[in-house]
């Protein structure tokens, strides 16, 4: 009983904290929409996806471990025990060098990831692009 209800705890606050994203108070506080609003959204879906591409991948494993076990012996019920673990191994890692490859991208080139930093730097070229156009 006890492990059950902390293992719920445990993924209840896990959820909460897959719609959490850096600096998105302000749009919960009901001030004015500004651009971070879209960036604090798409930074939670980020955010929930991983949360559950986690949880798909402990239940393949808890599937592939009832399926070798309820093979009770038989080579092929072991066999597509096996193959199921190995596709979940395969899609946990291309989550994890996806986003890898993300981070390690963002740092190369000085892109900063946080939401807030990328709508400044948005907002920053749009002025610029503006100035040059109108010649100031």
């Amino acid at each position: 009983m006890y492990k059950k209800l902390s293992t719920y705890i445990f993924v209840a606050f896990n959820f909460v904290y897959a719609f959490a994203a850096p600096d998105c108070a302000s749009i919960d506080s009901g001030d004015a929409p500004n651009p971070n609003a879209i960036a604090c959204i798409v930074a939670r879906f980020i955010n929930l996806g991983l949360f559950a591409a986690g949880i798909i991948f402990i239940g393949l494993v808890g599937y592939s471990a009832v399926k070798m076990a309820m093979a009770l012996g038989d080579p092929k019920g072991v066999q597509g025990g096996q193959h199921t673990l190995t596709y979940a191994l395969i899609g946990l890692g291309i989550v994890v060098g996806s986003i890898s490859l993300l981070i390690l991208g963002g740092a190369l080139f000085d892109i900063s990831l946080s939401p807030n930093d990328l709508v400044a730097d948005l907002s920053a070229g749009i002025d610029r692009v503006t100035n040059l156009l109108s010649g100031n």
